[in-house]
């Protein structure tokens, strides 16, 4: 009987590989017959699939369906996640939609369920034991349902930090070009040296790049001071909001760049000096908690409960 579980369980995982990757390889060949007799002849197939392959990644495979049924018969449940916590995450909410990101909770805390029922039933374990793993893996289903959630956060959480403290010294490379010509070509510049010099790891330049692109193809009614309130809006980081303001009042009333620039960088680095004492106060904090809990207990059953012990016998 157990053999014939274990053959069950193992026709019905490959049938769910074959379903994700079986047919790949053969719809990868008919779009490739088609693009050759298209005149493509010349093309390779890895060449194919750099240039015109518009397969879907695993995992967009695997909770497409689940996020379209998710989308149309709990639209409530899914509004649960937001477009901005997306965008924050530095994710786009066309590509990474809110029905995906709830549809990979559902399918995390099911398929961590499914696995605590079939290890606890599986198994002839004692009833009680039974209910302590499924118990203990309902715990886990829930972790696993809140984690991709919980992932975006921080991850958007991440993203604010590194531009709060990329900002400060983007600003003291901006402040001297800027005296010598305009704040928009000062800020590409040094925004592309950045980009380059970090290997594309600098993220305040390539939001900056994208709002001064966006400032080079403006309308009437956009300017570089509006691109980069939209960029800290998509963000959530109020200090370039608070920048682009200030900018902008400093070119209306007359008042020099350069003054704003440097307030604005002197205000920067003030907040992360005081983020930074007030992480390093909390580490003594930690520090006792964690001698508390975990040295208090084995000081108490090592050296304190013998010596309790042998006074007691001596009595």
């Amino acid at each position: 009987m157990e053999f014939i579980g274990t053959l069950a369980t193992a026709v019905a995982v490959f049938c769910l590989l074959m379903a994700l990757f079986g047919s790949r390889r053969t719809r990868m060949a008919d779009r490739l017959d088609v693009a050759r007799g298209a005149g493509l002849a010349g093309i390779s197939r890895a060449q194919y699939e750099r240039l015109v392959s518009a397969e879907a990644p695993v995992w967009e495979r695997i909770l497409a369906p689940l996020a379209g049924r998710l989308a149309t018969r709990a639209p409530g449940a899914v509004s649960s996640v937001s477009d901005d916590l997306i965008v924050r995450a530095g994710y786009d909410p066309q590509v990474l939609t809110a029905a995906e990101v709830f549809a990979a909770k559902v399918l995390l805390g099911v398929s961590i369920l499914a696995v605590g029922a079939v290890v606890a039933f599986a198994m002839p374990f004692p009833f009680f034991i039974q209910f302590m793993i499924l118990s203990l893996f309902e715990g886990a289903a829930f972790v696993g349902f809140l984690l991709p959630s919980r992932y975006l956060e921080m991850r958007a959480a991440s993203r604010q930090r590194q531009l709060r403290r990329e900002l400060p010294d983007f600003l003291a490379l901006v402040r001297p070009l800027a005296a010598r010509q305009s704040l928009e070509l000062s800020m590409s510049q040094v925004a592309d040296a950045l980009h380059a010099a970090s290997a594309g790891r600098n993220l305040l330049a390539r939001q900056i790049n994208s709002a001064v692109t966006a400032y080079g193809f403006r309308d009437e009614s956009t300017n570089l001071y509006k691109a980069l309130a939209d960029v800290a809006m998509v963000a959530g980081v109020e200090e370039i909001s608070d920048l682009a303001t200030a900018l902008q009042q400093a070119v209306s009333f007359g008042k020099g760049v350069g003054d704003v620039l440097v307030e604005t960088e002197r205000y920067m680095r003030e907040a992360e000096r005081n983020r930074l004492a007030a992480t390093a106060s909390a580490i003594s904090t930690k520090l006792t908690l964690t001698l508390v809990l975990c040295y208090l207990p084995e000081f108490m059953l090592l050296i304190v409960a013998p010596m309790f012990i042998s006074t007691l016998s001596r009595l």
